[in-house]
């Protein structure tokens, strides 16, 4: 996960280190990169994270509130496996209760 505060995007990859990928809008101001041999989501981009996104996203803060000023420090962190997972589904509900 990688926040770039000049631009207030937050790049999420699921797992380790970044491949290629496809980015498809998902839901307003946020894009799904999927992997185009395996379609399997690859991670998230979201624009507008600290000023749009988070307002409207509780869950999601309280999820992680520990590693909130790391993230908005800009300092790369990294989920793999169970935790990467664990994280994307809860952005996935988080994104999904934006949209209603």
């Amino acid at each position: 996960m990688l926040y770039d505060r000049d631009g207030d995007v937050l790049f999420f990859d699921i797992g380790g280190e970044r491949k290629e990928a496809l980015t498809e809008p998902f839901l307003e101001n946020i894009y799904v990169r999927i992997d185009p041999d395996t379609l399997k989501i690859e991670g998230f981009t979201v624009v507008g994270f600290q000023h749009n996104f988070l307002p409207h996203n509780r869950l999601f803060r309280l999820a992680l509130e520990a590693y909130m000023p790391d993230i908005l420090a800009g300092k790369a962190l990294h989920f793999e496996g169970e935790p990467a997972r664990l994280v994307a589904h809860m952005f996935l509900a988080a994104a999904s209760h934006t949209a209603r």
